[in-house]
């Protein structure tokens, strides 16, 4: 249960890395296991913690809230001030606001950060917010170098695109970028590549593009253009 594993969490302080794959639970009548989140109010302190990778599975169709609690569980309630590479999978905008919420409280020197956005097929969520509030959370990790990001939701993420490509504002020591399975007019990852390598520091190395296709707004899919 995830009350155990936090326990189990206070006993290794000196963690420098942590990763954990979350499968979706097979016992779907346990309040104590599924339902429970708030069992732990204190939030666990890890100074040395420098690595954070999560693996987690697609929920079940019984069960589609039962994958991703664990996960939220270790980020609400632990603090990793000096983490420098970050691996997550978010399934909502629940999982949003408790990323974001995380890097508020631990305001940590990410370097490397590996963030795929995903929807579950239950949960019928708008592009918008969710891009907001991913937003927010690129303008607190400046220090982020190096960045993968996979969007797997219906449109594409134009307002996401749009502020990569202003590096003065959004992610400004960014060197490498690669994006996964995004389809947009090829404008917006045109854009990307000049707005960061026009801007005065110039540390914009390379960016590729991951099972990406180019597309008009009102485009055939035969005209589409794969990367």
């Amino acid at each position: 249960s995830q009350d155990g594993i936090l326990d189990w969490l206070k006993l290794a302080p000196n963690l420098q890395e942590l990763k954990f794959r979350n499968k979706a639970s097979r016992i779907h009548g346990s309040r104590s296991a599924l339902t429970n989140t708030n069992i732990h109010s204190a939030v666990i302190s890890f100074p040395a913690l420098r690595a954070l990778r999560t693996i987690i599975h697609s929920p079940s169709a019984r069960n589609p809230n039962a994958s991703t609690r664990l996960s939220a569980a270790i980020l609400t309630h632990t603090t990793c001030h000096v983490l420098t590479e970050l691996e997550i999978k978010l399934h909502s905008t629940s999982c949003d606001e408790t990323f974001i919420n995380f890097l508020r409280r631990s305001s940590p020197p990410l370097e490397s950060l590996v963030l795929s956005v995903v929807r579950l097929r239950s949960i019928q969520e708008g592009n918008e917010q969710r891009e907001s509030v991913l937003l927010e959370a690129f303008l607190l990790i400046p220090s982020i170098r190096n960045l993968w990001f996979g969007w797997n939701l219906s449109s594409f993420p134009k307002t996401i695109l749009r502020a990569l490509s202003q590096s003065g504002s959004i992610l400004p020591a960014l060197e490498h970028l690669e994006l996964s399975q995004i389809a947009a007019p090829i404008e917006h990852f045109l854009d990307i590549i000049t707005g960061r390598w026009r801007s005065d520091g110039r540390k914009f190395k390379a960016i590729t593009l991951i099972g990406c296709f180019s597309k008009p707004f009102h485009h055939n899919p035969s005209h589409n253009q794969h990367f």
